[in-house]
């Protein structure tokens, strides 16, 4: 069963059964379920925006990348997430970013989020995600959500054309690597999105590779920062790298 909105998952749980054999041996079965994910999920706190009847798996590999899968059960590409680490910081100013490695379709989205809060089956945050409605995928969107309000969950704060920091079809898109970071300070969220291994970060003002806008009052408020990740077609997969946050 798919988890509902707002709700955490992830969290495992184990049950024990022991079945008497031949000559007395004994077999013990150890049976693990989750919630709304596979088992032996990457130490990530989940929580979910849309849910679509879909699930996700997340794996953490050796070479510290973090892979999402999309089951090719699932019904949709529907699903989306915002997640963090365990016992995350807690604060109004911070910082998160990651390496969107690669993915298995230009439709899944790819992510940052900021001042998640998860608490009383009410998922609130701020993110940044890649376009992915006609292919315009160098324009990144700025949202808010809150999955007790009326209708879709979030709310469109402002949309930036980046086509001159990744490219456009015309200048020809860059593949991936890119490296995104977001930042909120008070009601001013930043962000910046460069080609890492191309070039050095770019300054926080840089009019070519960084932008900023304003939200709401209602969301300048405490929460914890981390990343975002959604529309994984059945089958699909998306890889990040390098992924680090923190309050400040």
């Amino acid at each position: 069963m798919a988890p509902r909105r707002g709700v955490r998952t992830g969290d495992t749980y184990t049950r024990v059964v022991t079945i008497g054999g031949i000559s007395g041996a004994v077999l013990s079965l150890v049976l693990t379920s989750t919630i709304g994910v596979a088992a032996a999920p990457a130490p990530f706190s989940r929580s979910v925006l849309t849910a679509d009847d879909s699930r996700y798996r997340f794996v953490s590999k050796d070479d510290g990348t973090l892979v999402v899968r999309a089951p090719r059960s699932n019904p949709a590409a529907n699903r989306r997430e915002v997640f963090s680490r365990p016992r995350a910081p807690v604060g109004r100013d911070q910082t998160t970013c990651a390496t969107w490695v690669r993915h298995s379709d230009a439709l899944v989205q790819e992510g940052l989020a900021v001042r998640i809060v998860d608490r009383r089956d009410r998922v609130r945050a701020i993110t940044l995600t890649k376009n992915t409605v006609f292919g315009v995928d160098w324009v990144f969107n700025v949202l808010t959500w809150d999955t007790r309000r009326n209708g879709d969950p979030w709310r469109t704060v402002e949309q930036f054309d980046m086509g001159g920091a990744v490219g456009t079809p015309e200048l020809g898109v860059e593949p991936l690597p890119w490296r995104v970071c977001l930042r909120a300070t008070g009601r001013t969220i930043a962000f910046r999105v460069w080609l890492p291994g191309r070039m050095a970060p770019p300054a926080w003002d840089d009019p070519t590779y960084a932008r900023s806008t304003t939200v709401p009052t209602s969301f300048n408020r405490v929460g914890s920062p981390g990343w975002y990740v959604g529309h994984i077609p059945p089958g699909g997969k998306v890889v990040y790298d390098d992924l680090t946050a923190r309050v400040h």
